[in-house]
């Protein structure tokens, strides 16, 4: 032994204790877990992975009385949601892929903290040549049934962000194909006569230019009140523009608030052991949903009236305004809006200020989305000349109305 090695003497009673520690270890190995999935005592120790869906149930023990296995699937499915420390294990792995090798299997990692969804609007791109065609006609039907009815379709598509912050993208990074249907979609759309199409990926290409600000969310699907601040301007030009109407044009000032945001849905699905957020900014002054307007009056159902979609009875619109005597002569006409979550921002940028009366449709089961619709259109509100359709291009193939009028005739 050289100087300054130490040695550790292994006495006999110690020999005896190494494998009853090994076993004592093993067995606590075996059992902590299983004790934990059946009675979770450490139920905190990180933020349960936010995965949208329910887990699976135990599987009825009826199924032990057939042959064919389903019980066991049934359970190992009910296991694998419940394993013991489970979401520790999920969020320390995506921490690591993302930490350290800036990659993640749900979502595409890109520079400067921009992630992005993966295959964005590839279900458009795979569109066969007969789908493509029906696509198109369902846009081309929907005008035409509008039409009977004295209304204008107004479509306002937004693409994915990719688009707009290609730079941002990974060299492995899906695109919407830039000659692929996307790209015929909005020339289709935008050579229609049939309808009026407000292309947001060249508005938001042209603002980029012009603002500082992000237009999209860097952790988020979504564009930010800023993008929609573009988009509601141009929306009111070009309905101006229709009505003849150069006395109206849209003209908000809003201030600037800072701070942190963690809620971006790119974000969740990246679910790391430390949330990953972003530096983002907000309009001050925004408008809010049902405040009080000298101007107009609001209704806004309560939400639980919506329960009865599928009776028939509940309210055609998630909320209504309605311009008052003296100032609805100075606005646009009577608007309807149908469109996702992207236009959740659409009141908080005063796009409803512009119209004597502006209506959101509300669509919450995509089921009933047919008679919902054949409903509102046997019962369009007076004074109502626009219909507004907005689509998100990666979930286009979702849409609750295309091929309305192919299922169900006038």
């Amino acid at each position: 032994m050289t100087r300054g090695e130490t040695s550790v003497k292994i006495t006999p009673s110690m020999a005896r204790l190494l494998p009853v520690a090994f076993i004592a270890l093993l067995v606590a190995c075996l059992t902590v877990p299983l004790l934990q999935t059946l009675f979770p005592v450490f139920d905190k120790i990180v933020e349960p992975v936010d995965e949208h869906r329910t887990p699976h149930p135990f599987p009825s023990l009826r199924l032990l009385t057939r042959a064919h296995g389903d019980f066991a699937e049934g359970l190992n499915k009910w296991f694998d949601d419940r394993a013991a420390f489970r979401d520790l294990f999920i969020r320390t792995k995506n921490q690591i892929d993302y930490s350290v090798f800036s990659t993640s299997r749900r979502v595409i990692v890109g520079s400067d903290g921009w992630l992005f969804e993966r295959d964005p609007g590839l279900p458009l791109e795979r569109l066969d040549a007969a789908g493509f065609e029906a696509l198109t006609a369902s846009f081309g039907d929907l005008a035409r049934r509008l039409q009977e009815k004295g209304l204008r379709l107004v479509v306002v598509g937004y693409p994915d962000k990719s688009m707009v912050y290609p730079e941002h993208l990974p060299v492995d990074g899906r695109l919407l194909l830039p000659g692929g249907n996307h790209a015929k979609l909005r020339r289709f759309l935008s050579h229609s006569d049939a309808l009026t199409f407000i292309d947001v990926e060249d508005i938001l290409r042209r603002e980029k230019l012009a603002n500082s600000e992000n237009l999209y969310f860097k952790t988020d699907l979504h564009a930010t009140a800023f993008a929609q601040v573009a988009v509601a301007r141009e929306i009111v030009a070009r309905i101006a523009q229709i009505e003849n109407r150069g006395d109206v044009a849209w003209n908000e000032t809003f201030g600037r608030i800072h701070g942190v945001w963690v809620a971006g849905n790119e974000a969740r699905f990246l679910a790391p052991l430390v949330p990953v957020g972003e530096q983002a900014t907000s309009q001050g002054g925004a408008y809010v949903l049902g405040d009080q307007d000298p101007t107009a009056h609001w209704t806004v159902p309560d939400i639980r009236e919506f329960d009865r979609a599928e009776e028939g009875i509940a309210p055609l619109f998630a909320w209504e305004y309605q311009s008052t005597d003296d100032f609805c002569p100075r606005r646009l006409p009577g608007t309807v809006l149908l469109g996702i979550s992207f236009v959740d921002l659409y009141p908080a940028v005063g796009l409803h200020r512009y119209f004597c009366s502006f209506r959101r449709f509300h669509i919450q089961n995509s089921r009933i989305a047919f008679d919902r619709l054949a409903l509102l259109l046997d019962n369009v509100p007076p004074g109502t000349k626009y219909f507004i359709y907005q689509y998100y291009a990666p979930l286009l193939h979702l849409a609750p109305f295309v091929g309305f009028t192919a299922r169900r005739a006038p």
